[in-house]
């Protein structure tokens, strides 16, 4: 079970809720203050789902090195192809909490075009 905090995992980076270590396990990217409280994790199956979309071929050592970068506040940027028009284009991409109370691997919010008012 990925919860088991024997010693043997090498931290990745430290937690952005709690500031506790990081670790890798063969699912997610955990935080290791977990039974204490945190749920900080990263799902690999999910964040390897999320690049696929914007055709992305990652795997365990790419999802790594994200989360890592990410972890560290580096600014990530990455070629990614839109999944509606197949053109490629660059986005940042974070971590942050997603409506069900998940952390994931996301795009930022899209910003508002302006100049566009609703009649009323």
């Amino acid at each position: 079970m990925f919860l088991r905090d024997n010693g043997a995992l090498e931290a990745i980076g430290k937690c952005p809720v709690c500031k506790k270590s990081i670790r890798e396990t063969e699912k997610a990217f955990w935080c290791s203050n977990y039974r204490e409280g945190c749920k900080f994790a990263i799902w690999k199956e999910s964040s390897l789902k999320f690049f696929s979309v914007f055709g992305v071929e990652a795997n365990d050592v790419f999802l790594r090195e994200i989360v890592k970068g990410l972890l560290a506040r580096e600014d990530v940027v990455l070629s990614l192809v839109s999944p509606k028009t197949g053109k490629q284009f660059e986005a940042k991409i974070s971590i942050r909490k997603n409506d069900r109370g998940y952390w994931e691997i996301a795009l930022p919010p899209q910003k508002s075009q302006g100049g566009h008012k609703s009649k009323k």
